[in-house]
């Protein structure tokens, strides 16, 4: 047995007492710096969930349908973040903080996760709260001149040829779900606030298209604005199969025409303000035809009714190089629109304003149950306010479309802004 000074002087075996010492220091540590990363990561699950629920209720703040709280929640959960038990889910309209705290565009989303301490129990008291907060803003409000209503159609909205639309101040908008439901081709250049549908667009060709926003497309669709409008039922006719060709000047009172107006090259008709019912066959204005509505001030107006019985509803066809100025009345059942045709027309029908007319149309141009179309140049570009609501909208020429329609009683076609986050 070595001598009690040789045990003492001998170091053999020292590095393995310490490490043996310091094993549970280095374990805690460890263990420490695992459970803080799992809590940061957990917020960056927080965050990246909070970052699509405020986008999702932000944009049915654009679609004003009340559900931002129901939005949220669905895409929480769809991120694997649920609320529940121990996770919050609190969407504030406003903000209730932050740089956009109170402001009404905006939508705020915050999660908070309690999670039970599991090494750090031996430091404090749990459990631990994780929290994000998400900021999202619609901006950017803006309204339709064109809105083609069909749910599927393929090119619902359909600029082609020569076309030059030019409606920076508002947006072309079609419901159509299709992949090419706002159609812009061959050498048709297109100048507009935006494009929004429910489906998605496609520029072919020499196509051009240039836009003050970004394009937004697979969003709710719009709301046909003048369904709740009742049309007036027809009266008994004041004049049967109506035509004019003399170049006299004529003056036509309100009324019902049954069996359609035929307006010949020379005819020079001026419209009293007020209803014009035309029951089954179609309005005809030829080349080199006038019309016009001296009386029309103020708020004073026309509209055009397109009816019938059966499937014989009346349509509308303006032939090129036919003069028209004409514009809407601004109150009343019928405040805002210049044409409306009835809803029970048969699908597939068209109704044509062509290439060449000097047009000054003020107010809505309403088929929801068939076809318009633009073919050739047209003279809209004379009117502040014109707007375009059709089953289908084509245009194959020039046209100036204007939503500078304050005072005449057309429906705003509310298509909302953009989202974006910023906090």
């Amino acid at each position: 047995m070595p001598p009690p000074h040789a045990v003492l002087a001998d170091r053999r075996g020292n590095a393995g007492i310490l490490f043996a010492l310091s094993m549970p220091v280095l374990l805690g540590f460890a263990a420490m710096g695992t459970e803080v990363g799992l809590w940061y990561l957990a917020r960056r699950t927080l965050q990246t969930a909070a970052d699509v629920a405020a986008i999702s209720a932000a944009h049915e703040m654009i679609a004003g349908s009340g559900d931002e709280q129901e939005a949220a929640t669905q895409e929480a959960t769809r991120h694997n973040v649920p609320p529940g038990p121990d996770r919050d889910l609190e969407v504030n309209l406003p903000p209730a903080q932050g740089a956009a705290a109170g402001d009404a565009d905006a939508v705020e989303v915050v999660l908070t996760e309690r999670r039970p301490l599991l090494f750090a129990a031996l430091f404090a008291t749990g459990p631990v709260s994780i929290q994000a907060r998400a900021v999202a803003r619609v901006d950017g409000d803006g309204t339709a001149c064109v809105l083609a209503l069909h749910p599927t159609a393929y090119r619902a909205v359909d600029v082609a040829g020569t076309a030059n639309l030019s409606m920076p101040s508002c947006m072309l908008a079609a419901n159509s779900s299709d992949t090419e439901a706002i159609a812009i081709r061959g050498n048709a250049d297109v100048a507009a606030l935006a494009l929004a549908t429910a489906g998605d667009y496609a520029v072919s060709g020499s196509g051009a298209l240039t836009t003050g926003r970004p394009a937004r497309t697979g969003i709710p669709p719009l709301a046909d604005p003048y369904a709740d409008r009742e049309a007036p039922a027809a009266g008994p006719c004041a004049h049967t199969g109506y035509a004019r060709t003399a170049a006299t000047p004529a003056t036509l009172s309100p009324g019902t025409y049954c069996g359609g107006i035929s307006l010949g090259g020379k005819a020079v008709v001026d419209l009293q303000p007020g209803t014009y019912v035309v029951s089954g066959g179609s309005l005809t204005v030829n080349a080199g035809a006038t019309v016009t509505c001296t009386g029309c001030t103020g708020g004073a107006g026309v509209t055009i009714v397109l009816t019938g019985t059966g499937t014989d509803i009346a349509t509308v066809r303006i032939n090129g190089d036919a003069d028209i100025s004409l514009r809407a009345p601004s109150s009343g059942a019928n405040a805002g629109l210049l044409f409306r045709q009835d809803p029970r027309a048969p699908a597939g029908g068209e109704n044509v304003f062509n290439g060449g007319a000097r047009m000054r149309l003020e107010g809505a141009l309403y088929f929801p149950s068939q076809n318009l179309a633009f073919r050739g140049n047209n003279g809209l570009s004379g009117a502040g306010c014109t707007q375009l609501v059709a089953r289908q909208v084509s245009i194959t020429g020039d046209s100036v479309v204007s939503s500078d329609c304050d005072g005449l009683g057309v429906e705003d076609i509310d298509v909302g802004g953009t989202v974006a986050l910023v906090e």
